[in-house]
């Protein structure tokens, strides 16, 4: 295995170097904490107008949707169109939407329905931007940089759960629910500013047809493209099996936990919140951590190990008494969830061509979102039967299974250690500078 070029080995905080992905990087950390404020403050005025909640719920559910619907498709328009112009217009659109909540409400013609249709208008707009940004990055670094971008990425999202939460109760507390939401479209500008600002090599694809509108036919042929490169790449496709995976026991998990800590544990909501505080911030710790690894590190191993971290993580999650081995227990889930989201990001970024990484992304998170509604539904179900450890303690060994049958099967070879070796190879095109 060759050895990567001095600069191909800077760490999380050595990309910031490079000053377009530095802007970037620091228009995407402040929309993440609008996005944290946004979180909460479309339940808050959900539960607020409706006292429900199931209709407060039904605002996350709707965001979840588009991905697992339009996922896709979408990545066929992401193939074809300038991801710099996506991610401008995705933004100043999201930007808009959310402004218009409260501007409703000052005029009194607020309704619940506006509220779903925002949910799920701005996750159509989000699977647009996620989608074009994760393709424009590899445009900006050298491959052998692409970890330790991720990982300060991955940082910046897990640093935005613990202060975003906290900033938006500051926000609704002094203002108001609705108010509040200017925060976000506030942090939507800053980020298509930011974009704006840059200069992307080779933002529009190479297979872009002229960003024309594609035929029905052509677009069932380019899905099916998208599906066979996806299909044929033994590494991605088994990183999408342990994204699956890891959705089905995150979905047992996400529908347990409180009530887990609140009936089992017994624990206080100012407990459960400091446990979630901590694991979230141990995991912004590690996401840096991981970008300072080799950059010769196989993204493959790194996925396995994650997953099983993760395993283990469930096993002290469903064994925690009391509300220090809680901490740890969301600590070490999230930190190995963490690590896998980067390493499977970079996985996917160094291996499909850059042409296909919309079809193949959209895929991608359709599948792995597709196993989320059931696996809550299922929990809960079990959970009233045999109780909500036995359920959590099998959601780990889901996971731990997962990691070794693709150690064994899906992962061997050596297919993406080749890949690594190649990290080094800089991105095509030009330089990236500031547009002028």
């Amino acid at each position: 295995m060759r050895r990567l070029a001095p600069r191909a080995r800077l760490g999380p905080l050595g990309v910031l170097g490079n000053v377009p992905f530095a802007v970037f990087w620091g228009g995407q950390t402040v929309s993440r904490v609008g996005d944290a404020v946004r979180y909460l403050a479309l339940s808050w005025l959900a539960a607020e107008m409706t006292g429900s909640a199931a209709a407060a719920s039904l605002v996350v559910t709707l965001g979840y949707l588009p991905w697992i619907l339009l996922g896709p498709l979408a990545g066929v328009f992401l193939d074809r169109w300038n991801r710099r112009t996506v991610m401008i217009a995705a933004d100043t659109a999201r930007a808009a939407l959310v402004a218009l909540v409260p501007a409703l409400g000052l005029l009194g013609r607020l309704a619940l329905w506006h509220l779903y249709a925002c949910a799920f208008l701005l996750s159509v707009c989000g699977l647009f931007f996620e989608g074009a940004a994760e393709a424009a990055v590899p445009k900006l670094l050298p491959r052998g940089q692409l970890m330790a971008a991720n990982s300060l990425l991955q940082f910046s999202d897990m640093a935005s759960r613990v202060a975003g939460p906290a900033l938006g109760g500051a926000l609704v507390a002094w203002v108001g629910a609705a108010p509040s939401l200017y925060a976000d479209a506030l942090s939507f500008l800053v980020s298509a500013g930011t974009v704006a600002a840059i200069a992307i090599p080779g933002a529009r694809p190479e297979s872009a047809a002229g960003g024309r509108l594609p035929a029905a036919s052509a677009v069932w042929s380019e899905l099916a493209e998208g599906w066979r490169c996806l299909r044929g790449d033994r590494p991605v496709f088994t990183s999408t099996l342990v994204l699956a995976a890891g959705n089905i026991a995150f979905g047992a998990l996400s529908a347990l936990y409180i009530f887990h800590m609140e009936r089992v544990l017994c624990i206080t909501a100012a407990q459960a919140g400091t446990a979630l505080a901590v694991g979230s911030a141990v995991s912004a710790v590690v996401s840096l951590w991981a970008g300072g690894l080799r950059p010769t590190l196989d993204p493959a191993w790194l996925i396995m190990a994650s997953a099983a971290t993760v395993a283990i993580g469930f096993g002290m999650f469903a064994l925690a008494g009391g509300v220090a081995l809680l901490g740890a227990s969301m600590a070490v889930i999230t930190s190995g969830l963490s690590v896998a989201q980067i390493a499977i990001t970079t996985l996917r970024q160094i291996r499909i061509p850059n042409q296909l990484l919309g079809r193949v992304r959209g895929t991608v998170r359709a599948f792995a979102w597709l196993m989320l509604p059931p696996s809550t539904w299922a929990a809960g179900l079990l959970a009233e039967r045999f109780g909500t450890r036995p359920v959590l303690a099998v959601a780990g060994g889901v996971m731990f299974l997962t990691a070794v049958l693709a150690g064994c099967f899906g992962f061997s070879g050596g297919a993406s250690r080749r890949a690594s070796a190649r990290s080094a190879a800089p991105p095509s095109g030009r330089s990236p500078a500031f547009r002028r």
